[in-house]
């Protein structure tokens, strides 16, 4: 409302800070969370961030605190990246190299060379503020329909299968942010919403797992509710129920699958890189995405890990993922 003090947001923040200490209850003799569950890098960023959200007491919309954050965590980064990216795909460089915590380089080297179509939906969607007429400056995205999405584990994603194949780990994204935006599509009454992404069954995966799920089994995203989703894995062919069902969605993840006798139609991506096969109708095709709902190509912890907590930090309202 813009009536808070300074003292008053830097008492909630230090309020939050060690109400972490009781989210593992046991033991009772101290602290693990702290002591084993951060490292120390992490937790020195984490205090640090306080200075940043003081901001808000200065007037400042939600999105200029989050994005001074952003510049301030790519400038304090080392080895040094330079200086702070501007332009399209800014916030989405920004918001990697923070969720990756660490191979920076090899992140943005990764990003620059993602097909068109990949880098495009990141960063178009992760420059989406989730408030209401507000963007972000460094950023050359006008558009401030929504929702946006908040992609739930996605830095514990980042920090394992990312470390292995930063690439594959981004392209994993994109299609969790193309498909769910075939849910929610862009509207102007959405832009200050968010959705909740749930990938609690892939934050522990390696990139592999993800493009190749067992026999007999296909990735799925599911709306859970208005405003949230989450991926599992599904029998395939998914049972006639499921199949008819406008709000479950196929992932596919960079390989082909083999939906030969699906109840599906589908509806290939338009991206010709070198993953797979974009041709439509044969025994291996891109994903069917939900039924009577077409493919949309147009398109950073509210857990405890540490850079979504970073991430939180840096507005109170913004949720960008």
């Amino acid at each position: 409302s813009g009536n808070a003090s300074q003292q008053d947001i830097a008492f909630y923040f230090v309020h939050w800070f060690t109400d972490l200490a009781g989210a593992v209850p046991a033991p009772l003799a101290g602290c693990e969370k702290f002591v084993l569950g951060f490292p120390l890098k992490v937790l020195s960023s984490f205090v640090g961030s306080f200075a940043i959200i003081g901001k808000l007491a200065d007037f400042q919309s939600e999105t200029e605190v989050c994005e001074n954050y952003l510049q301030w965590r790519w400038e304090a980064h080392r080895p040094p990246l330079g200086r702070p990216p501007d332009g399209y795909g800014a916030i989405a460089k920004m918001r990697l190299v923070i969720m990756a915590q660490g191979n920076s380089k090899l992140i943005l080297d990764a990003f620059s060379r993602l097909p068109e179509n990949d880098r495009r939906v990141l960063s178009e969607e992760l420059a989406r503020t989730g408030c209401e007429n507000q963007r972000y400056a460094t950023d050359t995205l006008m558009d401030t329909r929504g929702p946006a999405f908040l992609v739930y584990y996605c830095p514990a994603f980042f920090q394992k299968a990312g470390m292995l194949d930063p690439a594959g780990a981004m392209q994993v994204l994109a299609e969790l942010l193309r498909v769910a935006r075939t849910m929610w599509p862009l509207k102007s009454t959405f832009g200050g919403a968010t959705v909740t992404v749930r990938i609690d069954a892939l934050k522990a995966e390696p990139v592999q797992a993800c493009r190749n799920p067992p026999p007999g089994t296909v990735w799925v995203l599911e709306k859970v509710t208005d405003r949230s989703c989450s991926v599992s894995l599904s029998p395939w062919p998914l049972p006639s129920s499921h199949a008819q069902c406008r709000d479950r969605c196929v992932l596919n993840f960079g390989n082909a699958v083999n939906i030969s006798g699906a109840n599906l139609p589908m509806s290939p991506l338009s991206r010709t890189d070198t993953l797979g096969s974009s041709e439509p109708g044969g025994e291996f095709s891109w994903l069917p995405h939900c039924p009577e709902r077409p493919a949309q190509t147009d398109v950073d912890c509210h857990s405890v890990d540490s850079d979504d907590l970073l991430m939180g930090i840096a507005s109170s309202c913004v949720q960008p993922g």
